[in-house]
């Protein structure tokens, strides 16, 4: 009978062999079960499974909105608590009055009384056992009903993983006996790793069982990055004008780097060779016009390009530039508004993900820019099999940036600047906030601008994490510098953020406080200070990007990144220092590739995070990725040999 995923799909999970590669992502123990809970016995904060009865009617309470139901549970002489959250009626219906009923939790006292933290009813069937946890999809299907389905079509599932696992490994350049020495299994042994993962009879068996299929999914990682790229698509080769035409309108000398840089694009189109790269600047580097020029050699030769942007306001400076740089060229800026004949005729087309929805010609070049602000499908969407493309970041998104180190996309790098410039960074701890106020204030006065950016626009009354927001913020300053604060979020309309930040640009008002939308791409003359409110709240890249906005004319610039809370994570404090040792955004996203994760970077489903070859729900580390593959090219260059 064929399979059927059903339900399952939404978990991805489309033929028999993915089911048994849908790993758990962790387990419960269920084997140790009280059925007395006297206080005396228990200690405070251990983990605990309980089995009583229902003692009493269970109570509704109410807390910002949200409903909170209590259980009482009895051994017949004590008493325990717990508390479920959200619409659990039909829950409350499976629990009667006396009814038996066993949960878990995290032991706590009040007043004497235990009560049961992070509580979860255990399912009669789990019971005195070691059970699998399986990741459901919020509104789509529930964590128990999953586990339900995965372990009805486990067993033949396995057979069809087995052989597809085993059909994977056989494509690495090393022979078996090598490949089971890395695994430290037979590849026989398959079957039996994958039941010890969905079926476990114990923690131990279960841990080491997820760490060989963690190793085997390395493995097979290595496999696809080792693997020579596709066979080269061929493009027609074409001829344009000469470097001295395209830049006779640019008011500065490149530097070699992007006359390099220039040359090898070009030559690669000159020789009919597919151009797919990844272009790699720090903010200030110059990547704007490298890839201008790349596409005013395009527009010469009148084929078609396209421009594609995160937000409008970079599209608008973009489009700006390219008018002025190249005024023979037909430059079109495309938003939702814009006439879709006109674009049509353009040379090059500058717009954001309304060219998406646009009827354009087929494009010859497709430049990304800030393209860890977009998503995979997105940037795939304008491009044909032979659409030369160039994606530019400062700091590009790790399945990007893994696909380049490791060989799959040609990596173009720029690491001059037109302007000497050095930015100061450093962490701002609550009792700092005076000192930084009055070197805010020392710059206002010497005729600088300083940007504020907060994690939220307005205050939201009903989170628990109370966070500086903009509007906040803004009213405060305005209280000290009256007429001088803008304010720019995504509540306020286009036309409210592009006075705002105009007046900021112009220097009538010399602050600015913002969330998120000035972080990519926009210039801000004499910009000498940012200071990023609740830095832990923002990914690292995403940082480095916020503070690419100062000293953009050069000189010494300043970036706060201002805890108003204490940061008591370690990771977190170590992720802001890596800002404070480097200005270097290919270091900052190497070290995001460590951090995140690359990504599915065989399908692209995800930018970042686990790899999803062949199994979901399991963690790879890049570390162990780049010693495998060293190993491997040892190996099979021994075996070579």
């Amino acid at each position: 009978m064929p399979f059927k995923p059903g339900r399952l799909k939404q978990l991805g999970i489309e033929e028999l062999k993915d089911v048994a590669l849908f790993l758990p992502s962790g387990v419960q123990d269920y084997r140790v079960i009280k059925t007395l809970f006297d206080p005396r016995d228990i200690i405070p904060n251990s983990q605990l499974t309980l089995a009583g009865v229902v003692k009493s009617e269970p109570e509704v309470r109410w807390s910002n909105k949200r409903p909170r139901t209590v259980f009482t549970i009895s051994d017949g002489a004590n008493t325990a608590r717990f508390s479920l959250f959200g619409d659990v009626r039909d829950t409350v219906k499976l629990y009667p009055v006396n009814a038996p009923l066993v949960v878990k939790g995290s032991a706590t006292f009040y007043g004497g009384r235990l009560f049961l933290d992070d509580a979860q009813i255990v399912p009669k069937e789990f019971t005195g056992k070691v059970v699998p946890v399986y990741k459901g999809k919020s509104g789509k299907i529930t964590a128990l009903t999953t586990f339900k389905l995965v372990q009805s079509h486990l067993t033949q599932s396995i057979d069809a993983a087995n052989q597809h696992l085993t059909e994977m490994l056989g494509r690495l350049p090393i022979q078996r006996p090598e490949i089971e020495s890395i695994l430290g299994i037979k590849i026989a042994d398959i079957p039996q790793l994958l039941n010890h993962a969905h079926k476990p009879f114990d923690v131990e068996v279960f841990e080491k069982a997820m760490e060989r299929l963690r190793v085997l999914s390395t493995l097979i990682v290595c496999q696809y990055l080792m693997a020579p790229k596709q066979k080269a698509v061929r493009t027609m080769p074409f001829l344009s004008t000469g470097y001295l035409q395209l830049v006779q309108n640019i008011p500065f000398e490149l530097t070699k780097e992007q006359k390099r840089i220039i040359g090898h694009v070009i030559k690669q189109v000159r020789a009919g060779e597919l151009v797919d790269a990844l272009l790699v600047g720090d903010v200030g580097s110059g990547k704007t016009i490298v890839y201008g020029l790349i596409a005013a050699y395009f527009a010469w030769a009148g084929k078609p390009a396209a421009v594609l942007l995160p937000n409008v306001n970079l599209a608008r400076q973009i489009h700006s530039e390219f008018v002025e740089f190249f005024p023979w060229m037909s430059v079109a800026l495309v938003t939702g508004g814009t006439d879709t004949a006109r674009d049509a005729e353009a040379n090059v087309l500058i717009g954001t993900t309304s060219l998406l929805n646009k009827a354009l010609p087929r494009l010859d070049l497709l430049i990304i820019d800030e393209q860890q602000k977009l998503g995979h499908s997105q940037r795939e969407a304008l491009r044909a099999t032979d659409t030369h493309c160039i994606e530019v970041s400062a700091t590009p998104i790790p399945r990007s940036f893994a696909l380049a180190i490791y060989g799959h996309r040609d990596i173009l790098t720029l690491k001059g600047c037109h302007v000497e410039k050095q930015i100061v960074t450093k962490i701002r701890d609550a009792d700092q906030r005076r000192p930084m106020f009055e070197e805010m204030m020392d710059d206002i006065r010497r005729g600088d601008k300083v940007l504020v950016i907060c994690p939220q626009r307005e205050i939201n009354p009903e989170s628990k994490i109370k966070l500086k927001s903009a509007e906040e913020i803004a009213n405060k300053f305005q209280a000290y510098c009256p007429g001088q604060v803008a304010l720019a979020h995504a509540g306020l309309s286009d036309e409210e953020n592009r006075d705002a930040i105009e007046s900021f640009r112009s220097g009538i008002k010399p602050i600015l406080v913002s969330t998120v939308m000035v972080e990519v791409g926009m210039t801000i003359p004499s910009l000498q200070r940012v200071i990023i409110c609740h830095p832990d709240r923002f990914g690292l890249t995403q940082l480095h990007q916020i503070r690419g906005r100062v000293a953009r004319q050069g000189g010494v610039g300043y970036c706060d990144l201002f805890c108003p809370d204490l940061i008591t994570n370690p990771k977190t404090r170590e992720r802001l220092e890596v800002l404070c040792k480097t200005q270097d955004g290919f270091a900052i996203a190497e070290h995001d590739l460590r951090l995140r994760g690359m990504g599915d970077i065989m399908n692209g489903n995800s930018q970042h995070g686990d790899t999803e070859l062949p199994f979901k729900n399991i963690t790879i580390s890049i570390d162990d990725l780049d010693k495998f593959i060293s190993k491997l090219n040892q190996e099979s260059t021994q075996h070579a040999s």
